[in-house]
């Protein structure tokens, strides 16, 4: 991946973190992202992502308060427009089987998915799922996911990873930074 020397992918990145066990690797992840993606990151996270990582740890790699459903209406600032409003792309990463069915039929229910439905149609929202791959080859995950890029969402689909419930290799983990930068970077380039 590029050094931190490299002009970065874009201004403002909304990282998405949902309730997926690829969670608990997202805070060494925000921090790469700020480095090489983004200067200006911000995190919203599920209530479901807070059993594998804490807010106070995204926060303090993010370099801006991670902000979860309680934090949705506290302060004029309703965050799910004004996010929406600055990003210059919305990461969904990991994206869960939960969430991919929330957005998929706009049923605002946390702040993320309402965040996403705030999302301006020019500035791109792209999902990276993680999840077992029997959820991930489920029929109704796959018609969520059509659904999903039909409506004009990026999907970056799962690659083969060591499965945690047994150690095994398989397919439904979240891709590499590397390759995540390259996807990211033509997206922008769209």
């Amino acid at each position: 991946m590029e050094t931190n020397t490299s002009p970065k992918l874009c201004s403002t990145i909304v990282v998405g973190i949902t309730g997926a066990v690829a969670a608990a690797w997202m805070p060494e992840r925000v921090f790469a992202m700020r480095q090489v993606f983004a200067s200006n990151l911000h995190v919203v996270l599920t209530e479901a992502a807070t059993k594998f990582v804490s807010s106070f740890a995204l926060s303090l790699v993010s370099g801006n308060p991670a902000l979860m459903d309680r934090d949705m209406w506290t302060s004029l600032d309703i965050p799910h427009i004004s996010l929406a409003k600055s990003a210059d792309i919305v990461l969904i990463m990991p994206a869960s089987a939960a969430t991919l069915s929330r957005c998929a039929s706009a049923r605002n229910s946390d702040l993320l998915s309402t965040l996403i439905s705030a999302v301006p149609s020019s500035t791109p929202v792209v999902f990276v799922p993680s999840m077992n791959e029997n959820m991930w080859r489920n029929p109704l995950v796959s018609k969520n996911v059509k659904r999903l890029r039909s409506a004009g969402y990026h999907i970056i689909e799962p690659v083969d990873a060591i499965e945690l419930s047994n150690g095994e290799e398989s397919f439904g983990g979240m891709v590499d930074l590397e390759r995540l930068f390259h996807e990211l970077k033509a997206i922008l380039a769209d």
